[in-house]
């Protein structure tokens, strides 16, 4: 301790001071960067965990025995995995295929077929008004070519799905995917999803 001028003790100023508050920046400053290079690589393996985990998903998603097949209606060729699907009712025009799972919810039993008729005359054929409501009708697409898809509800008065009829006309006749059921005791339910959403990619024309 020293004295004032006016008299009153005067704490002595510490000469280190100055320097211990630098040091502490530096220290601070370094730790900051140590801990973001050690972020940056964590980042990255976790990122490279996330799309790990996601491959394995995939891979896993995919049935144990999964085999493409294909089967042939006229020009049209439609690949199918023989895990998801059973193959009959062969015909050089037309083949059937219904879920290989007998409890499966979301698949139905789809009929693919060539005709010399049109798609009007293919939709009362198959979604007769016996059993279903006027279809609505929309346009579509298979493998590229254009086309109509004809919808009706049924008339049943338990859970059952529409009956749907994709067709598109070509010079060697209308091919067609029909999932239609045969009675109101068929069928899988409302939860049934797009019938002909495993083929859409896998169908195509033969010149």
């Amino acid at each position: 301790m020293c004295e004032s001028s006016s008299g009153r003790p005067r704490r002595a100023e510490t000469p280190g001071e100055p320097e211990k508050t630098v040091s502490a920046g530096l220290q601070q400053k370094s730790l900051s960067a140590a801990v973001a290079a050690i972020a940056v690589p964590t980042v990255v393996a976790v990122a490279a965990a996330t799309v790990a985990v996601a491959l394995l998903s995939a891979a896993l998603a995919v049935p144990a025995g999964a085999e493409t097949r294909e089967a042939v209606a006229g020009k049209m060729r439609l690949r199918y995995e023989s895990s998801r699907w059973t193959l009959s009712n062969v015909t050089p025009d037309s083949f059937v295929l219904t879920p290989s799972d007998p409890l499966d919810r979301k698949r139905s039993q789809v009929t693919v077929l060539r005709s010399p008729l049109n798609c009007a005359d293919l939709a009362k054929a198959h979604l007769p008004d016996s059993l279903y409501v006027v279809p609505t009708i929309a346009p579509d697409t298979l493998a590229g070519r254009r086309g109509e898809r004809h919808t009706a509800h049924t008339l049943c008065r338990n859970a059952t799905p529409r009956g749907e009829l994709l067709c598109v006309p070509t010079p060697s006749g209308t091919y067609a995917l029909i999932a239609t059921i045969a009675s109101c005791r068929g069928g899988p339910g409302f939860g049934r999803g797009d019938p002909f959403e495993d083929f859409f990619d896998s169908v195509r024309f033969l010149p």
